[in-house]
C-alpha cells in the first residue's frame, strides 16, 4: 500500500509541475538553432541581419563563416532570413526547431534581382 500511495503522489506532482511549466510559458520545450550563410565569395563578404518568421532582427549580425545562435525557439518550423544593409543580398530556408538540442541552419545567399 506504501508503494501505490508514493507512486500516486509522485504522479499527482509530476502533473502539476508540468502543467505549470505550459501555463506559463516556460521554455522547456524551446530549441537552440545555430545560423549560418552560404553562397559565393561577394555574398559572403557582407554583414546580413537574421530574422525569425518575420520578427525584428537579431541583434548580433553575421558575416563570411561565423554563425550566431537563437534560442528560445518554439518547438516546430521557423523561416529564418538574412538580408544585408543595402538589401542588395537575401537568403530565407524553413527549419525545424527541436527541443533539448541546438539545429544548425545554413541560410544560402545571393543577389537579388
Amino acid at each position: 500500500m506504501g508503494k501505490f500511495f508514493l507512486k500516486k503522489i509522485f504522479l499527482i506532482l509530476f502533473v502539476i509541475a508540468l502543467s505549470s511549466t505550459l501555463l506559463t510559458g516556460c521554455g522547456v520545450f524551446d530549441g537552440t538553432v545555430i545560423v549560418s550563410i552560404s553562397g559565393d565569395e561577394d555574398s559572403l563578404a557582407q554583414t546580413y541581419n537574421i530574422s525569425v518568421d518575420g520578427g525584428d532582427p537579431e541583434p548580433d549580425t553575421l558575416t563570411g563563416i561565423e554563425s550566431i545562435v537563437i534560442s528560445g525557439l518554439g518547438m516546430g518550423t521557423h523561416i529564418f532570413k538574412a538580408i544585408n544593409d543595402s538589401e542588395t543580398y537575401f537568403g530565407q530556408i524553413e527549419d525545424h526547431a527541436i527541443p533539448f538540442w541546438s539545429t544548425t541552419v545554413t541560410i544560402p545567399v545571393d543577389i537579388v534581382e
